[in-house]
């Protein structure tokens, strides 16, 4: 994989290591998504003309609108890929369920970010604590891409956050409870490391909906904002 994040010697070390030599090279592709949405985020931020030490959101509400909203989604975009590096590793460690909730969480920021950043409105309903109307995105989108992205909000909530049959299912075979079982039995009994049955698939198709995402991600941040 692109990234070691743990210890070879601990048991998430381990676990993560088999994970690599399961699905390193999907894993890889999605890293250098990662990479290169990271580079655009250190831009947007490099650009502002403000200094990050002490900014407080009265601070932003004071200020002028274009400035406010230029930040203000500055430093929603980087919340954005924070989490989406989340779901990254909790893939490594083989915590599907985690990583959809981490992808949910990312796309919301994503969206909240993408209206903050042409709606000031918007921004100061944020900064005032309100919640962003993620709907005024489909103002700004195709039609099919904002039924795409509906769909994959859905999607992360069902399998990650909310109580359903498809996130229940994967926090039995593939979610924290696990690790406890493994853990306690291992002073116990000797036994190699291995994978459970169908995480590699589940897997894959965690990592293809993590890309899927980093791939709208990339797209949304570099849409020309119009005055």
């Amino acid at each position: 994989m692109g990234r070691q994040e743990y210890s070879t010697e601990t048991f998430f070390g381990k676990y993560e290591s088999l994970i690599g030599e399961q699905v390193g090279k999907e894993l890889d592709g999605f890293d250098r998504l990662l990479h290169d949405i990271g580079n655009d985020c250190l831009v947007k931020l490099f650009n502002l003309e403000y200094k990050e030490e002490g900014l407080t959101a009265d601070d932003l509400l004071q200020g002028d609108a274009q400035q406010r909203c230029k930040i203000l989604s500055a430093i929603l975009y980087d919340d954005a890929l924070w989490r989406l590096e989340a779901a990254y590793l909790m893939i490594c460690i083989g915590l599907l369920n985690v990583a959809y909730a981490n992808l949910r969480e990312s796309l919301e920021a994503l969206i909240t970010a993408f209206i903050v950043e042409r709606v000031d409105a918007q921004a100061i309903k944020f900064l005032k604590g309100e919640k962003v109307d993620q709907r005024l995105i489909a103002k700004y989108i195709n039609p099919d891409y904002n039924r795409w992205l509906k769909d994959m909000k859905k999607a992360f909530s069902n399998w990650g956050v909310h109580t359903k049959f498809e996130s229940v299912q994967l926090t039995s075979l593939f979610g924290p409870g696990r690790f406890d079982k493994i853990v306690a039995e291992v002073p116990k009994v000797n036994r190699p490391l291995k994978l459970r049955d169908g995480f590699v698939d589940a897997a894959s198709r965690c990592i293809k909906q993590g890309g899927d995402l980093s791939i709208l991600f990339g797209w949304l941040m570099n849409i020309p904002v119009r005055s």
